[in-house]
């Protein structure tokens, strides 16, 4: 899962360049960070509170990297099930949750 979000990343920065819109990383919580590039806003491992999250932008995206519950907080994740909002996670985590595509 490293070497995907790495190249996820990359695709990113080259995005950014390419488009001259800066890429910005912003720390929540843990493990957890926001990626935001142009429209584009990205949601890494989100745990904690939802209002941690509340200054930014619905996600496209959210990544789960792995299982353990410090790397996601269903109570997060729920509001998301029936949006366009893509989460990729492990099965493990897609059969807790219910919903979700495999990574």
């Amino acid at each position: 899962m490293k070497f995907k979000l790495l190249i996820l990343l990359i695709i990113l920065s080259i995005q950014s360049f390419s488009q001259d819109t800066a890429v910005k990383f912003h720390a929540v919580n843990h493990a957890s960070f926001v990626i935001e590039s142009g429209d584009l806003t990205i949601w890494v491992d989100p745990v904690g509170s939802p209002v941690s999250y509340k200054d930014y932008p619905e996600p496209d995206l959210i990544l789960i990297t792995h299982g353990h519950q410090d790397h996601y907080n269903k109570n997060i994740l729920d509001p998301f099930k029936e949006t366009s909002t893509t989460i990729i996670a492990p099965k493990s985590v897609t059969d807790l949750l219910g919903f979700g595509v495999i990574m």
